[in-house]
């Protein structure tokens, strides 16, 4: 779920790998990939490219892999087996998700007419550029909101910031978020329009 492909270099030629859940697979065994000759030795590279899309919670993951010449890289009878060696652990990789939009979404997906000056539940998600939610995005986050316009009577619309206060839209209005999805935010739109609601925080703002 979290490898896309993989590939094993030793510089001139390089294989590319099947990937499964635990594994990784060079070859058939029915060729030779790769030789070394006797009494030298050959240094390989492993690649991996990480999927776009991630399982939920992917972020901050630690991935690590472990290569054990007695059982883990099997030779075919064509080649010369490993000497015995002890099992060589790599060193953790990190998934760090970064946002890079923010997502708004209703808390009533079912609810998509709303009357002029009816309040209206939403959320916020931040994610990256495939969709996966940055878990980091925390604590309360400065978002500015834009889409809907000031009413022929002169109201302004309105989004509560955390505690529970109104803030006119183009205004900074502290959210909290919490593994990057805000608690609950109420809008209040007065004027009679087709309105895209946008969040945005510095550079990172809502697609259109």
């Amino acid at each position: 779920d979290y490898f896309a492909a993989a590939s094993l270099s030793d510089g001139a030629l390089t294989a590319t790998g099947v990937v499964t859940d635990t594994t990784l697979i060079f070859g058939s065994g029915a060729e030779v990939l790769f030789s070394v000759p006797d009494g030298t030795s050959r240094t390989y590279t492993l690649k991996l490219w990480i999927n776009r899309n991630l399982p939920s919670g992917a972020d901050g993951k630690l991935i690590a892999f472990t290569i054990d010449p007695n059982n883990h890289a099997p030779t075919d009878a064509i080649g010369s087996a490993f000497a015995p060696a002890n099992a060589v652990a790599s060193s953790p990789i990190r998934l760090d998700v970064i946002a890079t939009k923010l997502v708004v979404r209703g808390v009533d997906p079912a609810l998509v007419v709303v009357p002029a000056g009816v309040k209206v539940g939403i959320r916020v998600q931040a994610l990256d550029v495939s969709g996966n939610l940055d878990l980091d995005y925390e604590g309360q986050q400065p978002l500015v909101f834009s889409g809907a316009n000031v009413a022929l009577s002169g109201h302004r619309p309105t989004a509560t910031d955390f505690g529970g206060g109104s803030k006119p839209f183009g205004e900074e209005t502290p959210v909290t978020f919490t593994d990057g999805i805000s608690a609950s935010t109420t809008l209040a739109l007065y004027r009679a329009e087709s309105a895209s609601i946008k969040a945005t925080h510095g550079l990172i703002t809502t697609d259109q």
